[in-house]
């Protein structure tokens, strides 16, 4: 896809989430394709998924009749406390949150699409062999890994690619900072690529 709409040329590459893995093995894959790439808060990628995220995963996943929507429901507002914590500001957000899964299921389940592939950790090895210019958020209330431990990771096996903590926010980031976020990401790709990239 990305080639009918960039055929020639690099591009810059954003992913969020399951994204946010999609763009990393983008990078890993064609580097040549890209001038950058913004990881938000991507699926494993850094580290593995927290045993809280895949318990909710699995309830989501069981096929409990009438059941399945508050699942949903409860691991949204898990993995978006501070969107949750805004009250009525946060309400209808949210709310699009939970619909949006809540398709997703029910597509998948009535056109039996295939499974999606899992998001995989990247090793130490390809995170060395990274060489396309790279910008990591996270927010500091991140459920599906510890944030901290995920910046240390990369600031070890890949420290040319730039990493940042977004204060009050968790999953839920580029919606409760939105703001600080988009900044952030715009002041990177207006930087001049490294010499050595």
């Amino acid at each position: 896809m990305l080639a009918v709409l960039v055929p020639e040329g690099r591009l810059d590459l954003m992913g969020m989430s399951y994204g946010g893995w999609l763009a990393g093995q983008y990078a890993l894959r064609s580097p040549n394709r890209l001038r950058k790439v913004v990881l938000l808060a991507p699926g494993a990628t850094v580290l593995p998924m927290s045993l809280g995220f895949l318990i909710r995963i699995a309830l989501i996943a069981m096929p409990f009749r009438g059941r399945r929507g508050t699942a949903v429901h409860r691991m949204v507002r898990w993995l978006f406390q501070d969107l949750v914590r805004k009250g009525d500001a946060g309400r209808g957000p949210a709310a699009m949150s939970i619909a949006d899964v809540i398709a997703a299921i029910e597509l998948d389940r009535f056109f039996a699409l295939p499974w999606m592939i899992w998001p995989t950790v990247i090793d130490d090895e390809a995170w060395r062999r990274f060489t396309v210019p790279g910008l990591f958020l996270v927010g500091e209330n991140q459920k599906i890994y510890t944030a901290r431990a995920a910046v240390r990771r990369l600031n070890r096996v890949a420290p040319r690619i730039k990493t940042e903590i977004i204060p009050g926010a968790g999953h839920d980031l580029t919606l409760v900072q939105a703001d600080p976020v988009a900044e952030t990401i715009l002041r990177f790709l207006a930087e001049p690529p490294a010499v050595n990239a």
